[in-house]
Order: C-alpha cells, then structure tokens, then sequence
C-alpha cells in the first residue's frame, strides 16, 4: 500500500517523540519525516533503518523547517524541556522555539498536532499558540506521569532510588510527595507502549479531535500500588513508598526544580493531575486500540498497558529507560 500522508515528528530522538515514530512507522498509510540537529547520531540512524526520513532540521532555524514541512500533511511536536539551552526556569526559549516551529507549519499551510507536559508553563503557551493558528486540527495529547522516569538516572535520587538504587536498609523505596485525591491516585503513561499509538489514532481521524485534550493515562495508580506491583511481579518484598514531606533533591538542580515544581501543581489542583479534573481513560483507550490496529499489532498490545505489565516486560531487567 503507497504512503500517502507525510507526518513530521519534531523531537523525534526523545522517548516521547520516538514512541510516535515507531507507531506511525509500522503503519503504511504514513510516511514519517523526523527531524534532527544530527542526523548521524545513533538515534537517527535507528529511525532511518526503521524508515524514516531523516531531516537535517534545527527548531531555530526558519529556513530549515520550512523544507521540513514541505508536503507534510500533519505534525508532531514536542520540545524537550531537557535541552541545555532551557537551563533553569527556560528564560521563555522554550516558547519560542515552539512558536518557531507552529508558526513554519502554518506557512506551509497544513494540519498541526501538539504535544505538551501540562505541569510546563512553556509548552502549555505554544499549545495555546498552536490553537489560534488557523490549522485544519489541533490536538493535545498529554503525558501523564511517565513510568520509565523510574528507571531514569535523572530522577532515582529525587524518587528515593526506586527502582535501581536499594536504600541503606537495602529497600527499592518510592519516596514522593503524596498526590492529594482520595484515593490516591497517579495517571501513570507507559509512553513507549502507549502514547505513540494514541497519538497515531489521533492522525487516523484528527477532525473528530479537533481543539481537544486527551491525557495519554496507561492506568491510574497510587504510588503504594505502584511499589505493591513491583513486588508482585518480582516475588520479593524489596520496593516500599515512603510519603515525603521535605523538598525532592535530584542529580542536578534543574530536576530538583522540576520536580518540586510537579509538588506544587499537585498540591494546587487536589491531586486531579489532568488540568483538575479527574483521569478519564475513554479517550486514550478508544485511541489506543485504533493505532494498534492500524499498526496490526497483536491483540495483547491494543489495550493501555498497566504498571505490572510495564514492570514485568522493562523494569526487572533494570533496562535504561
């Protein structure tokens, strides 16, 4: 079957960006154009074995995203709050940047879909720029809690050292902040099993979503349920949650920052994480099994994962994430 719709993922070599590409890639009605500082990386290279087209482009550089988005019929963003030039509180660049990539695809006249952090006050304003742009569709499609931050160097110091690093008292322990809801309750998001196959079935019928949120949740979880799956799955009674009432300090003090920052969004929405309101899961499941299917992925891949089946397929072989 001929590709017929070329989709452009911008910030395709970070696990958000990736897990859309991987999805689109196996679906033969989309040609997938991701972009790239270094289109020789490792990274870049893996897509375009996949592939993918493999597109020289830097989100500053006008030139260079518009032949990006030339013929391109949709596409993704998501900018990486990570990046070195966003150090400390962005300084606004962060905005920019997205701007400078809505604003090339509305140049070339064709759909847009968007991707934010709704607890990142940049992505929250391109989002809300990316609206009044006049595109065909736009949509959001939100990462809830990600559970490959918990295998993530980055973050192991600030968690408590779940799921790697044992305590002195040789325990995996969860050492957060609690969520606010009662029951307590965590919208955790499998992104590589998970978010790219809603984000596809979103491409497969963006009309129908037109100015809408939908949160990416893999499954709703309390952090005790999340260190309860863990030992289910390994047999062993080594992960606990401990409910933390100092400031998290992780490896750098950015993450530090962004962490405590999640802290406070929690704490001012009462624990209803998906801009407060409560996690509703209808969205990413009906969107979910749509990519799946247009995938042709086995029937066991086309419901959202759980974290015991996330743990039990990634997390006990201590994969980096």
């Amino acid at each position: 079957m001929k590709s017929t719709k070329t989709i452009a993922v911008i910030g395709s070599t970070g696990q958000v960006g990736k897990s859309v590409a991987l999805s689109l890639l196996q679906d033969a009605y989309f040609h997938v154009r991701v972009t790239t500082r270094n289109p020789t990386s490792e990274k870049s290279q893996y897509l375009n074995s996949l592939g993918a087209e493999v597109i020289k482009a830097d989100s500053w550089n006008a030139g260079e995203l518009d032949l990006t988005f030339k013929g391109v019929w949709g596409v993704f963003l998501n900018t990486n709050s990570d990046a070195p030039e966003f150090a400390g509180d962005g300084d606004l660049a962060e905005t920019q940047m997205g701007k400078n990539v809505v604003d090339a695809a509305q140049r070339q006249g064709k759909g847009f879909k968007s991707s934010y952090m709704p607890t990142n006050f940049h992505k929250n304003n391109i989002s809300d720029y990316a609206k009044q742009a006049g595109f065909r569709s736009t949509v959001n499609v939100n990462v809830g809690w990600m559970m490959e931050n918990f295998w993530n160097p980055a973050y192991e110091k600030a968690f408590g050292g779940f799921a790697r690093l044992e305590d002195p008292a040789s325990y995996l322990t969860i050492d957060l902040f609690p969520i606010g809801n009662t029951p307590e309750s965590t919208p955790f998001t499998s992104v590589r099993d998970d978010y790219g196959d809603i984000v596809h079935g979103v491409f497969l019928d963006p009309g129908s979503w037109d100015k809408q949120t939908v949160w990416a949740v893999s499954q709703p979880l309390s952090f005790q349920g999340f260190a309860d799956a863990y030992n289910r799955v390994s047999g062993t009674t080594k992960a606990r949650y401990l409910q933390r009432t100092k400031p998290n300090e992780a490896s750098t003090p950015e993450k530090s920052a962004e962490v405590n920052a999640i802290r406070k969004y929690v704490e001012f929405v009462k624990g209803d994480y998906c801009n407060g309101k409560p996690v509703d899961q209808t969205a990413a499941r009906e969107l979910k099994k749509a990519g799946a299917v247009a995938r042709n992925a086995p029937k066991e891949q086309q419901n959202l994962q759980t974290v015991g089946g996330f743990i039990k397929r990634y997390g006990l072989r201590g994969e980096d994430m």
